[in-house]
């Protein structure tokens, strides 16, 4: 069963290497065709190192068969310096390698053969089978190219030429032909048989690679279309009478979980909502899209209740997104009474600072979002609030970047950053040096996760 197995697997890599071989697609054969020509030109490059191994060879051996074959590794040594011109010009290029190496390859054979029928009257038949042997290595270095028949042109012209070396070997020295003298015929078969199905295989790797190049840049299309869509749902220059904010957005791939949304509620009041969705990349963007329409479909009453607003997203993403989960924030600020209720479901602390304070943590109690924990889902925390009052929320990409001593920087790095500059009168200054420091001081140049932070302020509101 197991040798009918093996014979199956066989007859389908045969089937499958033919196709390869003999099949033709113009996008691939275009990709195949540029490697080609880079390989071959690595291969003449190769060749041109590789000849002067001649020099050390002759070094080590004999005066007489160096004064012998060295006029054969002379003309090898000139036809590589021919070959290296002939790689500017792509057309002829392919054809001078084939005609250069047949010429170079025929110019070793006879330099073998004469050493041969030199050494006629000492050598036995399985030492001139092993001067000839040592050649395959030459039709192996063909597999190095890419081209489909860079090893079975070499290998019937070195079947050829030895054959023809046996013939006028048995002429010089008056040896009568031993079968046993074709054994490096048989090896150079095998040669480039294996030599063939090396440069099948990495034929067919190429073509996996330009399948999944092109699935990758699908794919990149797709998702730069997914990011314009995300990116279109967060809030453009909205202007919030009493508020002044400024964003920071960084997703770890084109799209991410995190995103922020104002809600605006009548006689000018506002809420604000945070959530960082479990997760990276697509599913966790797509929740975040659905999250979108959540906020702007729930009843009014829960915008004014953080406790009702997040108790409903807990809800729905426990009963319509199979428990999918999530962290959140949402602020209800009411600017007639100069108050704001804050829920917080399982994010990291707000962060506040009174006029001419300091940033502290707004210590909070909830659930994260979408397992139903406990009802209600959060414990609503009230606040006063007066011009000047500045805020800050973030997802916990933020914190968990690893800086690069390759731990990741704490809450408290994070409010002496804020206490240090909480005098810059501009908010979007005190982000940029905020995120200066984050990249110099401590060296966390790129997040690793979705990241996302809101600063905003308490500002004079526009009478009407």
């Amino acid at each position: 069963m197991s040798l009918m197995k093996s014979f199956l697997e066989f007859k389908d890599y045969f089937v499958n290497s033919n196709k390869l071989f003999f099949s033709s697609e113009s996008k691939t054969d275009e990709l195949e065709n540029y490697f080609e020509d880079k390989i071959d030109l690595l291969f003449v490059y190769f060749l041109f190192i590789a000849q002067f191994v001649q020099y050390i060879i002759l070094s080590l051996i004999s005066a007489d068969i160096t004064n012998l074959i060295l006029k054969e590794v002379l003309i090898i040594t000139l036809l590589s310096f021919v070959l290296l011109f002939f790689a500017k010009n792509k057309k002829v290029f392919s054809v001078a390698i084939y005609t250069f190496s047949t010429i170079i390859n025929f110019l070793i054979f006879y330099a073998i053969a004469k050493i041969a029928i030199f050494y006629s009257d000492s050598l036995s038949i399985s030492g001139v089978n092993n001067l000839y042997i040592s050649l395959s290595f030459l039709l192996l270095v063909h597999a190095f190219r890419l081209r489909k028949f860079s090893c079975i042109i070499p290998g019937i012209l070195f079947i050829g030429i030895h054959l023809l070396s046996l013939y006028c070997f048995s002429i010089r020295s008056n040896w009568e032909i031993d079968t046993f003298l074709f054994i490096p015929d048989i090896l150079y078969f095998i040669t480039a048989v294996i030599g063939t199905g090396v440069v099948i295989n990495r034929r067919e790797d190429f073509r996996e690679i330009h399948n999944l190049n092109k699935e990758k840049s699908v794919l990149a299309r797709e998702l730069e279309l997914a990011k314009k869509v995300q990116d279109s749902l967060f809030p453009k220059d909205i202007k919030i009478s009493g508020l002044n904010y400024e964003v920071f957005r960084q997703s770890h791939n084109y799209i991410g979980g995190d995103f922020y949304d104002f809600v605006m509620l009548r006689e000018g009041n506002a809420g604000i909502f945070i959530t960082d969705i479990a997760g990276h990349g697509i599913s966790s963007a797509m929740v975040a899209t659905i999250m979108k329409v959540l906020v702007a479909t729930i009843p009014y009453q829960f915008k004014l209740k953080p406790e009702k607003f997040l108790g409903h997203l807990d809800t729905r993403l426990a009963v319509d997104l199979d428990h999918y989960h999530a962290s959140a924030i949402y602020m209800f600020l009411n600017f007639q009474t100069n108050k704001m209720l804050l829920g917080n479901a399982g994010h990291p602390y707000p962060l506040y600072c009174s006029k001419g304070g300091k940033f502290q943590e707004i210590k909070t109690e909830g659930s994260i979002l979408g397992f139903q924990i406990k009802n209600p889902i959060v414990s609503e925390v009230e606040l006063n609030f007066e011009v000047g009052d500045r805020f800050m929320i973030y997802t916990d990409g933020l914190i968990e970047s690893p800086t690069l001593g390759g731990e990741a920087i704490t809450e408290k790095e994070l409010l002496t950053i804020l206490n240090e500059n909480r005098d810059i009168p501009d908010l979007k200054d005190l982000k940029n040096i905020m995120l200066n420091e984050l990249s110099n001081k401590y060296g966390l140049k790129k997040f690793t996760d979705d990241t996302m932070f809101l600063l905003f302020e308490i500002t004079p509101r526009n009478k009407k």
